[in-house]
């Protein structure tokens, strides 16, 4: 007996998690590294400014949100890293970064901060006693 094998997407057809969504997959085109460069820098304004850089108050909403808005500047950031997220974010594909190789370089090029703060203990980045009193902690 010959089984079938049923196609799981199709042309056409938008697939995956709406606040992620880099503008090309939301109207259903096709998507290549360039789409995961945007769907990472969301994550990354997410995870610096603890809030989802396109919203909507339904999928439908959050995608338009994706297609048209601009999300607010991340306050309290440097303005390099600002821009490798803001670049990530950018509504066409070839003005983002092209590849995770170039992200990655990006990202070894940001300015680093005072050399205490590179000291590692035990794989974790060194704290000291000012950061303590200002960071908010996370769960590990």
């Amino acid at each position: 007996m010959e089984e079938t094998v049923e196609a799981v997407t199709a042309g056409g057809v938008i697939v995956g998690t709406a606040p992620y969504m880099s503008p090309e997959q939301a109207v259903g085109r096709s998507v290549d590294a360039r789409s995961d460069l945007f769907s990472l820098g969301s994550i990354l304004y997410e995870m610096l400014s603890g809030l989802k850089p396109f919203r909507g108050e339904s999928s439908v909403s959050t995608l338009a949100a994706i297609l048209k808005d601009t999300p607010a500047p991340i306050s309290g950031i440097s303005p390099d890293l600002a821009g490798l997220v803001d670049r990530c974010l950018r509504k066409d594909p070839a003005e983002r970064f092209q590849s995770a190789t170039e992200l990655r370089t990006a990202i070894e090029r940001l300015p680093r901060r005072a050399a205490g703060r590179a000291a590692t203990l035990r794989g974790r980045p060194a704290v000291h006693e000012h950061d303590r009193r200002e960071r908010r902690r996370l769960p590990v």
